[in-house]
């Protein structure tokens, strides 16, 4: 009968369509971690590039390098300033807006810390919005980085920002 032979067929599809399913749910999970080495081996080339910067003008270059390597489109690195653990004021010391490197000047590059980055710079409007990332070294909080969420796993950002507490502690020692 007609019924019975669409029957079979629907249940032939059913059986079909989770087949596909379950080989996509192969293929994304492979890809994932192709992806995950990828980030990983990028985070390694910026890792060992941010440990040769004994500077602050060396940070910014490498920066400058290495953030298109990993898709990140914006971010600002600020220093604190003033007494030890007091945090009121920030200083910029770089800014990435749109896979460009933006020119800061010295006369707004100083600003209260609550507002993140100075005046002049606005939050370009983006769906996944911006981490902020403290900088450390041993117990002492040296500044943060304000970083685009984009398609990176949250852990490559916060492995980016211990890499630059230690390149920027040892610009300050040198």
């Amino acid at each position: 009968s007609i019924a019975s032979t669409n029957s079979k067929y629907v249940h032939y599809l059913w059986k079909a369509s989770l087949v596909l399913i379950g080989e996509i749910g192969g293929s994304t999970h492979a890809f994932r971690r192709l992806r995950n080495n990828e980030e990983n081996i990028e985070l390694l080339r910026v890792s060992q590039a941010l440990a040769t910067a004994f500077s602050i003008s060396g940070l910014q270059t490498v920066l400058a390098r290495y953030l298109p390597t990993l898709g990140i489109k914006t971010c600002y690195i600020a220093l604190y300033e003033g007494v030890l653990n007091e945090r009121r004021f920030s200083r910029l010391i770089f800014a990435y807006k749109d896979n460009k490197v933006q020119e800061i000047h010295p006369e707004s590059s100083r600003y209260l810390s609550v507002k993140l980055v100075p005046e002049p710079i606005e939050f370009p409007q983006r769906k996944n919005g911006f981490l902020v990332l403290p900088f450390y070294f041993k117990n002492t909080q040296l500044g943060y980085m304000v970083i685009e969420n984009g398609p990176l796993n949250t852990r490559i950002y916060q492995s980016l920002a211990i890499q630059i507490s230690g390149a920027l502690e040892g610009s300050v020692l040198l």
